[in-house]
């Protein structure tokens, strides 16, 4: 069966009127057995001020307690550190200038993409070189998209964006990891739902015939998540579609999971590991730490 253009190439839709772009891609080399081992960071909403206070929790402090464990308690250093966005509460630029100092102990290279909490304009300047299309491994390219709209809490990403999205799969290695900041798919909390990807239909029609896409791993919902999810519109050209959607919970604060209305965890903060193998195995887990806003 012929199979149609994809969504992210048909015209009339949304165009990106972001002023600043990603930069081209980095390479990074794999462990000695050929994996590769990476850290997510996401929701981190650093203020302003450091020891500034943010939904009742010092930010800053809970970073440096993640980035702690993470220099601790992982089996060997991360090969990278990627922040999947709202790394600023208010988009301020001490907040990055704090995260890249902060980062800096773990002695591996760092790397992100913005939120809606993020000034993508200022993220660019004050992290210049740090902000990819993709990075890429020997056997992997993970994908970073800019899923921000200026104003706005909800994501989308566009034809624009997800024309670039089908250039880094074009030229990727074996395996692909797609990373954006909004969720993909529903979490059922009413009040998150209502910002997440907007076009996440076509996101899924442009990977749905990619078969070295092996994940979607987003942030934004400050919960965890790990299912395999079906667009209901990728077409009769790929029936059985699926794809591994990854959400992490926030550095510094969780949401309450499944509610109406907004509420907080009492959950501390947490990261999510991934461990990229070789042959396209992908394991990750999540490491949560005690709460708690003591100064750091």
């Amino acid at each position: 069966m012929q199979r149609p253009p994809p969504a992210c190439l048909q015209a009339g839709q949304y165009v990106s009127q972001e002023t600043k772009k990603m930069e081209s891609g980095v390479r990074l080399p794999a462990g000695p057995d050929g994996s590769v081992l990476f850290v997510q960071l996401t929701d981190l909403h650093l203020p302003e001020e450091a020891g500034a206070l943010v939904a009742g929790v010092d930010t800053d402090h809970s970073l440096h307690k993640v980035l702690r464990s993470v220099a601790d308690d992982l089996p060997r250093k991360p090969d990278f550190i990627l922040a999947t966005g709202d790394i600023a509460d208010t988009g301020a630029a001490s907040a990055y200038r704090r995260f890249r100092q902060s980062i800096s102990a773990i002695e591996a290279p760092a790397f992100g993409l913005p939120g809606n909490h993020d000034l993508p304009a200022v993220l660019f300047d004050e992290w210049r070189g740090h902000v990819p299309e993709w990075i890429d491994t020997p056997a992997w390219r993970i994908v970073l998209l800019d899923t921000t709209l200026p104003g706005e809490d909800g994501g989308r990403l566009g034809p624009q964006r997800l024309a670039g999205l089908h250039r880094a799969l074009d030229g990727a290695p074996d395996h692909a990891l797609v990373v954006l900041h909004h969720h993909p798919v529903p979490v059922h909390s009413q009040w998150l739902d209502e910002y997440m990807l907007q076009d996440a239909e076509a996101l899924f029609e442009c990977i749905a015939n990619r078969d070295q896409v092996r994940a979607l791993l987003c942030g934004h919902v400050h919960q965890e998540q790990d299912g395999w999810y079906r667009s209901t519109s990728v077409g009769p050209w790929a029936p059985d579609a699926t794809i591994r959607v990854l959400a992490s919970p926030s550095t510094a604060f969780q949401f309450m999971p499944r509610t109406r209305e907004y509420q907080l965890d009492a959950a501390g903060p947490a990261y999510r590991w991934l461990l990229l193998h070789p042959d396209g195995g992908l394991d990750t887990g999540v490491e949560y730490l005690a709460a708690g806003s003591g100064s750091s």
